[in-house]
Parts: structure tokens; C-alpha cells; sequence
């Protein structure tokens, strides 16, 4: 009495919470029995939680750059230019002879002033084909450049449009009554060399970069003055040649426009300050006999020199660019010298003078090391 009797269902029911319950425990065990023998259910098994496994490398982060910025081409985009080119120009060169000191000679020994026949006159003019070579070299950030040039013009069959030097003239009496100067005029070949070299520094600004230049500036006129025939009338008194050569100081400005990313307008404007400048006479006398001619030093002026370009960007490397151009130069009169041939000698002087040259050119570019 008092005594509780299990029946038989309740007896299974707890025998089966046992069975379950050492189930549970040897699962929590690793490497236990129940592991081993594979009594865990599978979904158990799988639910284990398992060592956590090394991740992937991840790929090293690629620095990214900015795209350049879209901006029209400019001349000023470039750490090195080369140039060459072709230009067709057209000379007028022109002596201002003064006959005074003649006339006051002729007043000294004859006692009255000269009648004048003819006019003293010394001209040149004519078509020249040019070569040029040069560069363009960056530095500084781009601000800083040095730009030297060479340029070789070529005339020939110019013409000579001047008169022979006075003679006395004699009326049908056989009086001294003035001062003769026949007209003469023929085709000859002349030969110019402009070389020098510019340093510039550049001002950006979005709407027309600009830079100031100066530098040193060389120029030589090789001045034939034979007859292309072959011919010299020594009786003219004409040299055989003259060489001009002079140095001048530039000071300019180079002004360009973007107008869109592949052409470019500008203007390249200077005045060249002449430093010193010579010129040397070679003469033979009707008997064959050289003439002793020493060089005498050329009046210094000042030269203006005026350039338009269009630059048209063909591809990343090359260019072409068009430039008419104007160029005015001159020398004031010489010092005097005295020529001498033999026993006789005479002075003589080069009178002032003016130039101008005006045309073309045509140049190709080549585009290095661009910065942008």
C-alpha cells in the first residue's frame, strides 16, 4: 500500500528519455564513440560547427589617375618641337644716296652749283626661296623655352635697278657743266643666312597664352653683284660683291589663340635692336688688278618683324603651320674708309639703307614630350 507501481509503457517511455539523453551527450563530445561509430543522425553530423577556413588574398588596390582634362591643343602643350619648312619670299631693297658732299665738290672746283642729269639710284628686288630648320625645348613646368632657328634664302635672277657711279658732264662745248649718272641695270643672285636663338617665358591663361622672348639674332646678305650673263663692266665701277653681316638684340612677344583642339591662330611679333654690323667690298679693277677694300662698320637701326600663324594638329606627333610674315630692316650710313689699288686710293662709304622681305613660309612640325 502506499506503494506506486509503474506500468509497463511509462517503464519504456523513461528507458527511451535515457537512451536519448547519452545520445546527446557523446554528440557534444568530439571524437567520442557515438561519433566514431556514425550514430548521429546526419543533419547533426552536418551541423557541427567546423574550423573556420583562411579567406582569399584580395588583389592589391590599383592607384587610379585622373583623366586628363579636355582643353584645347596649344603650341604651349609640348616640351619639344622640331620645324622644318619651305617659305617663297619676295625682297625690295633700296640704298638713300646722298649726292651732296658731290655737289659741294663739284661748287669748290668750279665755282657753281652742277646740272644734274639722271638720278643716283641703288635697288634690288626679287623672288627668294627659303629653307628653314629649327626647335622649340620646354622646361620649367613648361614656362621656360629656348627656340633656335636657322633659315637659308636663296635669289636668283634678281634684279639690279640702279645707276653708275657720276661722271662729269660735258656739253657740245666742251664745258664741265654738271654731274652724270647713267642708269644700269641687270639680273643677279643673292644668298641670305638668318640663324639665332630665343629664350621665352610663358603666361597661361585659358583664352590666349602668351609668352615675352629676347635673345641674340645673326643675319648675312652675300650680295653678288656680277652679272648673271658672266659680265662685269669694270667701267661702272660696280663691285664684284659685297657681304653684309650684322647681330641684333630681339625683343618680342608670341601671342596664340586655341580655337579648337586641333588649330591654333597667333601672331608672333618683335623688334630687333642692332648691336654692331659690318660690310666688306670685293672689287677688280678694268685691269685685273684687286682693289684693297677695308670693311667699314655698318650704322646701327632698329628692325620690326611681324608673323601670323595657323597650326593645325594633324595627328599626336606632327603639325603644319602656315605663316605670312613682314620683315623691315636697314643700316645707317658707314664710317669711311679708304680704298686703295696700287698707288691710287680713294675713300668711300656705305649709305644708309633700307630692306623689306615679306612672304610665306610653310613648316612642319614635329611634336615630342607632351605635357597635358
Amino acid at each position: 500500500m502506499g506503494k506506486t507501481i509503474m506500468s509497463p509503457h511509462h517503464t519504456t517511455k523513461t528507458a527511451a528519455i535515457a537512451l536519448f539523453s547519452v545520445a546527446a551527450l557523446y554528440a557534444q563530445t568530439p571524437g567520442s564513440a557515438a561519433d566514431s561509430a556514425g550514430l548521429l543522425p546526419m543533419d547533426s553530423a552536418m551541423s557541427r560547427p567546423s574550423a573556420p577556413e583562411s579567406e582569399p588574398p584580395k588583389a592589391e588596390a590599383q592607384p587610379v589617375y585622373p583623366e586628363p582634362p579636355t582643353r584645347p591643343f596649344s603650341l604651349f602643350d609640348y616640351g619639344e618641337i622640331i620645324s622644318f619648312g619651305v617659305s617663297v619670299d619676295y625682297l625690295y631693297y633700296k640704298e638713300e644716296i646722298d649726292i651732296s658732299d658731290e655737289i659741294q665738290s663739284f661748287k669748290d672746283y668750279f665755282g657753281r652749283p652742277p646740272q644734274i642729269q639722271g638720278a643716283p639710284k641703288s635697288t634690288e628686288y626679287g623672288f627668294l626661296i627659303g629653307l628653314h630648320l629649327g626647335g622649340q625645348f620646354y622646361s620649367l613646368e613648361n614656362k621656360l623655352w629656348a627656340r633656335p632657328e636657322v633659315t637659308a634664302l636663296l635669289g636668283f635672277g634678281n634684279t639690279y635697278d640702279g645707276s653708275l657711279q657720276s661722271q662729269l658732264l660735258i656739253n657740245g662745248n666742251g664745258d664741265t657743266v654738271g654731274l652724270e649718272y647713267d642708269p644700269y641695270k641687270f639680273n643677279k643672285n643673292n644668298f641670305f643666312v638668318h640663324a639665332g636663338c630665343e629664350v621665352g617665358y610663358t603666361f597661361s591663361n585659358p583664352v590666349a597664352p602668351f609668352a615675352l622672348y629676347s635673345g641674340l639674332d645673326f643675319k648675312l646678305w652675300y650680295r653678288n653683284l656680277i652679272d648673271n650673263q658672266g659680265l662685269l663692266y669694270y667701267s661702272t665701277n660696280i663691285a664684284n660683291s659685297e657681304t653684309y653681316y650684322w647681330l641684333g638684340l630681339p625683343l618680342g612677344v608670341l601671342l596664340t589663340c586655341p580655337v579648337s583642339p586641333k588649330l591654333v591662330l597667333g601672331l608672333d611679333a618683335n623688334a630687333t635692336f642692332m648691336l654692331t654690323g659690318n660690310m666688306g667690298v670685293t672689287m677688280t679693277s678694268s685691269d685685273g688688278t684687286p682693289i684693297n677694300f677695308p670693311n667699314v662698320t655698318l650704322g646701327n637701326r632698329t628692325s620690326l618683324n611681324i608673323a601670323l600663324f595657323m597650326e593645325k594638329l594633324l595627328n599626336e606627333q606632327l603639325s603644319i603651320k602656315f605663316s605670312p610674315y613682314l620683315s623691315w630692316y636697314g643700316f645707317g650710313k658707314s664710317n669711311t674708309e679708304t680704298a686703295s689699288a696700287g698707288s691710287a686710293s680713294e675713300t668711300f662709304y656705305e649709305p644708309p639703307s633700307s630692306s623689306y622681305l615679306f612672304g610665306a613660309t610653310l613648316i612642319w612640325e614635329v611634336l615630342k614630350k607632351r605635357f597635358y
